[in-house]
């Protein structure tokens, strides 16, 4: 670990992690609670991303009104998100607004009041979002390919729950939830910027004190998921087809963490790629097209995918297998292996002197188990991941193990079934 970042354990079992970075004017802070579907029970479905919102609406020290007016006034920026493990939240302010910042942030984690009416007006906005994103027939199809990869297990779940589980979380469930995954123990703090050594780092201490030192009453993590596979469709009116097909990919934290999105890079991240040259470059079968990694903190997965038009559906999802194939029996070529690492490289380079992009990959990285590097620590290992171990990754995870299909739109599930 590097001399600029620090990490320390406080009395209440938070981590807290700090980053010297050159910023004159700014600072970065974000926390990371494991609180997501993960950790959620088949009733509390959609409860963590439920929490994230109701926070803002009120705490012991401010009113939603008050933390509204003080973000503005602060004319900085904050945000927050629920993913399938963790819940983050983001504030980048000036330097003379980060005691004001850390309160908002200390109390929104600690102290949120829940207050029925609020409550109440709440559930209807989200009512709302699930019903935005179940009109978004590209997230609708992702959630589709992690529940073909992993079924029934907790992690699979919508992140937002559906409107019955969102109906069914009473202020008791909220307040009991919130007890036990808001507890130090589960909650990761990271600060970069232009730090100031004592003075930052007892404010930082001071913010984030939490009476509540016993050991949080659940297990942190689900049993890890097993591997499914098949073809899942949801049939609605429009123009294209989206079309997803996922693989099981490494954990985040597990041996070389930068081999997976080397691969990645190689399918589909970039439009260099395989995928994207075969589907639009040479064939003209998409805009929109290519690959993603989503690791976890013991699976993952690869998901690559095209919008299309109904006709084209079956020739592109053969298409993607044939891509996957070829990889599996060819290999990597060296060049694209090299590319991938030079791209990889730049995304690391162009994102080091931002101090918000730092301490919220620094937060993950503590989640993850991952070592606490610096951008230079980085390029130095990817320059070290070999084509070996890339190679490996495409055996272990293109092999023998199943895939999943998942597509939505105007298509034919027979004849989809038959290629899939």
């Amino acid at each position: 670990m590097s001399e600029h970042i620090q990490r320390q354990v406080l009395d209440n079992g938070l981590r807290l992690i700090t980053t010297t970075m050159p910023d004159p004017n700014g600072l970065s802070i974000a926390a990371v609670v494991e609180a997501g579907p993960r950790q959620e029970r088949a009733r509390e479905s959609g409860i963590s991303h439920f929490i994230e919102h109701l926070v803002f609406k009120g705490t012991a020290g401010y009113s939603s009104e008050e933390i509204n007016r003080h973000i503005d006034e602060m004319g900085g920026f904050m945000d927050a998100y629920t993913d399938r493990e963790y819940t983050l939240f983001q504030f980048r302010v000036l330097h003379e607004h980060f005691p004001l910042a850390l309160d908002i942030l200390s109390e929104l984690l600690w102290e949120p009041v829940f207050e029925p009416e609020g409550l109440e007006r709440e559930r209807s906005v989200v009512a709302e979002e699930i019903r935005a994103h179940r009109e978004c027939s590209d997230a609708v199809a992702e959630d589709l390919l992690v529940q073909t990869l992993w079924g029934r297990h907790a992690i699979a779940k919508p992140v937002l729950g559906s409107p019955k589980s969102l109906r069914g979380l009473d202020r008791l469930m909220i307040k009991q939830y919130h007890q036990d995954r808001y507890h130090p123990r589960s909650v990761i703090v990271s600060v970069a910027g232009n730090l100031d050594g004592r003075e930052t780092l007892a404010s930082l201490t001071e913010s984030f004190r939490s009476p509540r030192i016993e050991a949080p009453r659940r297990p942190p993590l689900s049993a890890t998921p097993r591997i499914h596979g098949g073809l899942r469709t949801v049939e609605r009116d429009g123009e294209q087809v989206h079309l997803l097909v996922g693989a099981a990919a490494p954990a985040d934290g597990s041996g070389s963490y930068l081999a997976p999105r080397i691969l990645n890079v190689v399918l589909g991240e970039s439009s260099g790629s395989l995928l994207y040259r075969r589907l639009r470059e040479e064939r003209g079968l998409s805009y929109d097209v290519g690959s993603h990694y989503c690791g976890f903190r013991d699976c993952g997965f690869f998901a690559m995918y095209a919008a299309v038009a109904p006709s084209e559906v079956e020739e592109t999802l053969k298409l993607i297998r044939g891509t996957i194939t070829d990889l599996r029996e060819k290999g990597i070529r060296r060049e694209d292996f090299l590319r991938a690492k030079r791209y990889l490289r730049t995304q690391l380079l162009l994102t080091s002197d931002n101090a918000s992009e730092i301490s919220a990959a620094l937060a993950m990285n503590e989640a993850m188990h991952r070592p606490l590097q610096t951008t230079d620590e980085l390029v130095k290992d990817l320059e070290l991941t070999s084509y070996q171990e890339v190679e490996t990754v495409l055996a272990r995870y293109f092999g023998a193990q199943s895939t999943a299909v998942a597509a939505v739109g105007p298509l034919d599930p027979e004849s989809l079934a038959t290629t899939a």
